[in-house]
């Protein structure tokens, strides 16, 4: 009975609603004769939205960006060792240091709390890798919008933030958040001005050019792949933390074959991050 439902409410809400609307379009077409070309393309539009709406389909390509950096339990004792970083600092070399890349928000939040889930995600594996080594944070990420907007702010400070307390970008934002969470503000730094990876990456390489200590980069994991080609040209150890992983590791079944909204967000995600390696690729820099 549960598939059942499963099985009709897939069907009642979108995706599963276009795809039936494109299939009884194209069936239209097809019974008014001399209307094969345009029966075909809404099929073949049909198909594509089926099969990017579900479970394997999404998820594959997510565990495909994914699995390119090896996992790391932020949970445990043995982080600090994990990455190869037990005594931080020692004999001259420099103190590594956290990047946490910043993502959606979600301003007036009436908790106070202006992220998004994914860069509540990002922050909070952020915190966690913190209380493991004790490394200061960086937190990255500017306005949103196309680059030529307005509103843009230089690399922020400390002082600046316990000044006027805002929470506009990102990297504002996560600071905010890891200090109410109890990291003390002078261990947080904002890098508020950048509106891509790319630029987040150049910025926060030059804000570490005079010691570039090691970095632990903290990202989605689906993301990860993106942000270290972003800093590719880094002098020091970029050790990968990925976060908030998305794609399903358990057996799918049948119901992982009904079209679903979260699937086909996951598959456009997926596919605009391939979209965006092969622009970096290509030399074409986001």
């Amino acid at each position: 009975m549960r598939i059942l439902l499963q099985f009709a409410a897939s069907l009642l809400w979108p995706p599963g609603s276009l795809i039936i609307l494109l299939i009884l379009c194209s069936l239209l077409a097809l019974r008014l004769r001399r209307r094969s070309v345009p029966a075909v393309l809404l099929g073949i539009a049909a198909l594509l939205i089926y099969l990017l709406s579900i479970e394997p389909t999404a998820h594959g390509m997510l565990r495909n960006l994914e699995s390119r950096s090896p996992g790391i339990d932020l949970t445990t004792s043995e982080t600090a060792s994990a990455i190869s970083m037990r005594e931080p600092g020692t004999g001259g070399a420099p103190a590594p240091v956290i990047v946490v890349l910043g993502a959606d928000m979600q301003p007036g939040s009436p908790d106070g709390v202006a992220l998004g889930s994914t860069s509540l995600t990002r922050s909070a594996g952020g915190l966690l890798l913190h209380r493991q080594t004790g490394a200061r944070i960086i937190a990255a990420g500017g306005p949103a919008g196309i680059p030529w907007g307005s509103g843009s702010t230089a690399i922020g400070t400390n002082s600046q933030n316990r000044e006027n307390h805002s929470t506009d970008t990102p990297a504002e934002a996560i600071a905010a958040w890891l200090a109410a969470a109890g990291i003390a503000r002078d261990r947080i730094t904002t890098e508020g001005s950048s509106r891509t990876t790319a630029e987040a990456a150049r910025n926060i390489m030059q804000l570490l050019a005079a010691d570039s200590p090691p970095v632990m980069l903290v990202t989605s994991a689906y993301h990860m792949p993106r942000a270290l080609y972003s800093f590719r040209e880094y002098q020091a150890p970029i050790v990968p933390v990925p976060v908030d992983y998305r794609a399903n590791r358990t057996p799918i079944g049948l119901q992982s074959f009904l079209p679903d909204l979260a699937h086909l967000h996951n598959s456009t995600t997926a596919l605009r991050e391939f979209a965006i390696l092969a622009a970096y690729a290509v030399g074409f820099w986001l």
